[in-house]
């Protein structure tokens, strides 16, 4: 099936790049939205999964022009879109995974998490209002203390039942600076953030 899948994808890449020479291509399904074709170890061309998926690629586009204005990491540049796949160049580097970070000497270690932290301030940075809309849901700014702690009740009728006493106590821990005023989420200003930073997203250049 994955080969299947895979021809069927290189012959929309041989569509619209009739005078690409292929010497190789790997398939990665891993994400959840995309499937990627990586050609010659230098070309991402990356297909949508579902209509959803399709229709986030034009803001998604928006969005990454508008990041890599303000961040010194290498981001992906979209070099080409069509109706079946966007093309980009392949980033350099390895996913960040944790178990490798482990290994590093505390050197390396610091040198990372530097480059993080200056991503994440320059990504903090960019103001809101150079923001463009997106299709999918925003986070909604009002209430936000109030719904957590509905979001705690929740959990208690569902999921306690099912967890142990050393579980419950980890949740209540966690809650414990909303529960007391500590921590009031609805005096904050808000930023723009990356939602889903996972380690497979972050690249490093051993």
């Amino acid at each position: 099936m994955i080969n299947e899948t895979l021809e069927s994808y290189l012959a929309s890449i041989a569509r619209h790049a009739p005078t690409l020479v292929i010497d190789s291509a790997r398939l990665n399904q891993d994400g959840m939205a995309n499937d990627v074709v990586i050609v010659n170890e230098a070309l991402v061309f990356r297909f949508s999964k579902t209509a959803d998926a399709k229709g986030q690629v034009e803001p998604e586009i928006r969005l990454l022009e508008l990041v890599r204005q303000h961040v010194t990491l290498a981001t992906p540049v979209v070099e080409e879109q069509t109706e079946e796949y966007v093309l980009y160049r392949l980033l350099d580097g390895r996913p960040l995974y944790r178990h490798e970070l482990l290994r590093w000497d505390e050197p390396a270690q610091q040198r990372c998490l530097e480059d993080l932290a200056i991503f994440l301030q320059e990504l903090h940075a960019i103001p809101l209002e150079d923001v463009p809309l997106t299709p999918w849901a925003q986070t909604q700014l009002e209430g936000r203390h109030q719904r957590y702690l509905a979001k705690l009740a929740e959990i208690e009728t569902v999921i306690f039942p099912l967890l142990w006493a050393d579980q419950k106590a980890w949740v209540y821990d966690l809650f414990a600076p909303l529960q007391s005023g500590a921590l009031d989420l609805d005096a904050y200003r808000p930023v723009f953030i990356h939602r889903d930073l996972a380690s497979y997203h972050i690249l490093y250049d051993p």
